[in-house]
């Protein structure tokens, strides 16, 4: 299994987050079989200091057929100004677990230039 994040065809919506928006991790997975599960695990760093993870899992939602790929989507948050989020993409096939890479955030304020 090849697994990707952040790219133009799985990319994070919105790519500037902003406070109390729910955040969408779109995953891409190669090839198109069955039996793959894919996940999100993630933790966020409060401006109080508070540390919170949770794991999420993604929803299969179509495939491209000419390029063999299967694409995903995980939501999560929302989440409150100046919180450090902190992200991996993991998935399973057949074949195993697979670790993607690590990704992070900064949540900006509501209404913020740019989101």
């Amino acid at each position: 299994m090849e697994l990707w994040h952040d790219t133009t065809d799985a990319f994070r919506s919105p790519n500037e987050v902003m406070e109390d928006v729910p955040v969408g991790l779109w995953i891409g997975t190669w090839p198109i079989e069955m039996g793959q599960y894919v996940s999100v695990q993630w933790s966020v760093m409060g401006k109080d200091g508070k540390r919170n993870e949770e794991e999420v899992q993604a929803f299969w939602q179509y495939n491209d057929d000419a390029k063999g790929n299967s694409y995903w989507l995980a939501t999560i948050g929302p989440f409150r100004e100046g919180d450090l989020v902190e992200y991996v993409v993991n998935g399973v096939s057949k074949d195993g677990p697979k670790e993607g890479l690590r990704y992070s955030f900064t949540v900006a304020p509501a209404g913020s230039p740019g989101g």
